[in-house]
């Protein structure tokens, strides 16, 4: 039976015990975004369970956060090789790490004095890899008896944060570690929050539900086709659901920095590039972030030649089993 909920499922002493992490940062005035399953149980009463804690800092907070954490609490940098954060071996051999960007931190609270709601793992991200602004406090909202530096984002930015990083992820490469749970948070704010849960979504005549219809307008409009696509179940291929946000950007006047950044002549072009290429939050990037593209549009460039290399590998050997079986 679907257990619905007016207030977040878990416990006062709950959320105190996974958020003392952004709590190290709001006392060192490190402003933080509550992300994941997290933000879906604490800000928009999904009864989710809990994974790594994500937290989302501005990009140039990100190892003034990490380092202040490590020095707060029981964790320190993970290093090893967990395989629920890199790409499944079966679509990419190379195993790519989930968030390459991200800081890692694993906890060290010995096993006498944990609790079942401790965190393995916290995930400091970089708010740009989300398309996410926290500076932006429209978009986002604050929980007694949290401070307001530690932020959980609103219903529409969350929407909007997780289909732009869905169909255009920053990293520029699709990774199922990263969108498979996009899909399911989707899912879950559909079915629990207060303004989507009411049912049927769609009316007989075709239209949506009036909060599922409020939503939708209240998104971005380049989000908007996928979400009214998600309400209704239509099965659409998601390289329909990218070119068709990508011409909607175009028609705003907005570029995509995926397809703008290949034609960019040199890394000397960076500084004027800045001026007028945005992320989907309306900020500009950085320098840092550029040349991480570049580095991103080169690994791809590699990944095409060694998948080019590892077909005609391929084709060879299939050769020489047609002989064989021939000479046989």
């Amino acid at each position: 039976m679907l257990e619905l909920y007016d207030s977040s499922p878990w416990s006062q002493e709950v959320q105190e015990n996974r958020l003392k992490y952004a709590r190290a940062l709001s006392n060192a005035n490190i402003e933080c975004l509550i992300w994941g399953e997290d933000a879906l149980a604490f800000a928009h009463f999904v009864p989710t369970c809990f994974d790594a804690l994500q937290l989302l800092v501005a990009d140039q907070d990100l190892h003034a956060a990490s380092t202040q954490i490590k020095k707060s609490l029981e964790c320190r940098l993970f290093s090893g090789f967990n395989p629920h954060h890199v790409e499944k071996i079966v679509f990419n051999p190379s195993q790519p790490k989930a968030f390459p960007h991200s800081v890692c931190l694993e906890t060290t609270i010995a096993a006498c004095n944990r609790t079942p709601d401790d965190p393995d793992f916290i995930f400091i991200h970089p708010q740009s890899q989300f398309y996410f602004n926290i500076q932006d406090k429209s978009r986002s909202l604050s929980l007694a008896p949290f401070p307001d530096n530690i932020r959980f984002p609103t219903l529409t930015a969350f929407l909007d944060s997780m289909i732009a990083t869905y169909l255009d992820p920053p990293s520029g490469r699709n990774h199922s570690r990263v969108q498979d749970p996009l899909k399911v948070w989707i899912s879950y704010l559909l079915t629990y929050t207060l303004p989507l849960r009411k049912r049927p979504s769609v009316l007989p005549n075709g239209d949506l539900q009036p909060e599922h219809e409020e939503v939708l307008r209240s998104l971005k409009p380049e989000n908007r086709p996928f979400f009214d696509s998600f309400v209704r179940s239509n099965i659409i291929p998601v390289r329909e659901h990218q070119i068709r946000r990508k011409e909607i950007l175009e028609k705003l006047g907005v570029a995509i920095y995926h397809y703008e950044i290949q034609s960019a002549p040199a890394v000397t072009t960076i500084n004027n590039l800045s001026q007028h290429v945005y992320l989907g939050t309306g900020h500009h990037f950085t320098q840092d972030l550029f040349l991480n593209i570049f580095e991103k549009r080169d690994e791809a460039m590699q990944k095409e030649y060694e998948a080019e290399e590892m077909s005609q590998a391929w084709n060879r050997m299939n050769g020489k089993a047609r002989r064989f079986l021939l000479d046989g």
